[in-house]
């Protein structure tokens, strides 16, 4: 009997080993973006539109950032549907999953790019192409603690002018393990593009399932 029990035990110990084993694979999930359908994010956006001789205007609204599905895109890729709304513009990113990677991407005409990536998970002096035919790296240049309205975060500030050679954009993200994108700023007066904006994203609230 005795002999028996001690094979339970033993048994037991082994079956616990495995299950912590399969919970320690799921640490390297990505979870710097949770990416579940039902996931959203408040954004309160400034945007200021400029010319080379002056500030044009500068407008203030809320968007709201949602993960509302998931998709099968050409090449039989999974990905989830993020949906951004705004006041005036609601725009659609495909959020790729690959190994360490994460590729927000959209469509332009019939092919996909990537317009925003992310190596996780993220680490000091960390460097990457952030879209595509980038000239420029972005790096994780510091980790710090970032008030964004009333809320404080830990966050890893990533910085670059990723972008074609004749495409050049500023960005700065800050980054929150299990939240996201806390923060984000924006300035594409490096484009040709006649339409330039200074953008800063500030995170007001979030949900996540």
């Amino acid at each position: 009997m005795k002999i028996a029990i001690g094979c339970c035990l033993i048994l037991l110990v082994i079956l616990s080993c495995t299950k912590s084993n399969e919970n320690a694979g799921d640490q390297n999930v990505i979870n710097s973006f949770p990416d579940k359908p039902g996931d959203s994010w408040l954004y309160h956006v400034t945007d200021t539109a400029f010319t080379l001789q002056n500030i044009d205007s500068t407008r203030e609204y809320n968007m709201e950032v949602s993960v509302i599905g998931t998709t099968m895109l050409p090449g039989g890729l999974t990905s989830n549907i993020w949906v951004y709304r705004s006041p005036n513009a609601t725009d659609t990113n495909y959020v790729v999953l690959s190994a360490d990677t994460i590729n927000f991407e959209i469509f332009r005409g019939p092919e996909l790019l990537v317009v925003r990536r992310y190596i996780e998970p993220l680490q000091l002096h960390q460097s990457w192409e952030y879209s595509t035919n980038s000239a420029h790296d972005v790096t994780v240049d510091s980790v710090e603690d970032i008030l964004v309205g009333t809320n404080q975060f830990h966050a890893y500030h990533i910085f670059g002018y990723p972008g074609r050679p004749d495409e050049i954009i500023n960005i700065e993200e800050w980054v929150a393990n299990n939240v996201g994108l806390v923060k984000r700023y924006y300035n594409n007066s490096g484009t040709t593009n006649p339409s330039q904006h200074h953008i800063t994203w500030s995170l007001v609230s979030y949900h996540l399932r």
